[in-house]
């Protein structure tokens, strides 16, 4: 899951609880999507008049992983990908837009983001000698998560 700018630079987090994932999964497996026709429009535009960097803004996700940290679908909401306001999933150059309301999937979503930042107030300073607490985290940094399962980094 991510959200920026709420979880800070990198801005995601990761979790193998199975509450929380079937949760997600309950939230989203029903969802209904169209495709965006207005991607291929707003590509060009981006060719022509290459965006200006940006700071600030906002955007948050879920990406849903195999057991070796590959993405098998990541839903989205915010960036420069879509129309504001919308959750999406991206296909390559091509959008798809959630149908309705997506009032279930977006409290899903803030829901998840709420978790992530108070178990980020249990994580402490980062002393060489402190002990992270990864046994009472629900939502992990990469690393940490990466490390539980004894993935390498190298494989991000």
């Amino acid at each position: 899951m991510d959200c920026y700018p709420r979880l800070g630079p990198e801005g995601c987090r990761y979790t193998d609880d199975p509450t929380v994932i079937s949760d997600a999964l309950a939230a989203f497996e029903s969802t209904s999507f169209d495709r965006w026709d207005g991607r291929a429009g707003q590509l060009l535009l981006e060719e022509l008049f290459p965006p200006e960097p940006m700071s600030g803004g906002y955007s948050a996700g879920v990406a849903f992983l195999d057991e070796d940290g590959n993405e098998l679908a990541v839903v989205s909401e915010g960036g420069s990908s879509v129309p504001g306001g919308f959750l999406c999933v991206r296909r390559n150059d091509c959008v798809y837009l959630v149908e309705g309301t997506a009032m279930t999937e977006g409290d899903c979503l803030d829901s998840m983001i709420s978790d992530a930042c108070a178990d980020d107030g249990l994580r402490p300073e980062w002393y060489e000698d402190a002990d992270e607490p990864l046994d009472q985290l629900t939502w992990l940094l990469e690393d940490e998560w990466r490390a539980r399962r004894g993935l390498s980094v190298s494989e991000a």
